[in-house]
């Protein structure tokens, strides 16, 4: 249910970006003037995007894995060992990006009326969905072992 939702809020995100720059690209080249909140409207959107995107990859099991390292006769690396690095990683980028999004949550942006922080929260909401998706693998790949 989580991965519709999301789904479809990045699909709304991308009709978004593709009628924001539209619409520029015709307000400059057809009226001579453009519309003011653009470029920001556009980078934050693509942000947003990319970081959901991320998240949704991973719960299809659609990121590329570290296979050139686990292929390597002699290191023979665990799924496990990955899984927690993975996961490790992954918390520690969800820490900092909260601490990024309250730190800039009074701080408005120049040309939308939402704050950074709002913009920021991409960040740790993208790596939440890949977590669980790493944490989800993780599970199936136990319960496939048993």
């Amino acid at each position: 249910m989580i991965k519709k939702a999301v789904e479809y809020f990045v699909i709304l995100l991308c009709s978004v970006l593709v009628i924001v720059n539209i619409l520029q690209v015709l307000l400059r080249y057809v009226f001579g003037t453009s519309l003011v909140c653009s470029e920001e409207l556009s980078r934050y959107t693509m942000i947003w995007m990319a970081f959901l995107a991320a998240g949704l990859l991973g719960l299809d099991n659609g990121h590329s894995k570290i296979t050139l390292i686990m292929k390597i006769k002699f290191w023979k690396i665990p799924y496990t060992i990955v899984e927690l690095i993975s996961s490790f990683m992954l918390v520690i980028i969800i820490i900092a990006g909260i601490k990024i999004s309250v730190q800039s949550w009074s701080q408005p942006l120049p040309t939308l009326p939402i704050s950074a922080g709002v913009a920021y929260l991409a960040l740790p909401l993208g790596m939440i969905i890949l977590l669980i998706a790493v944490i989800r693998q993780a599970i199936s790949r136990g319960k496939d072992h048993k």
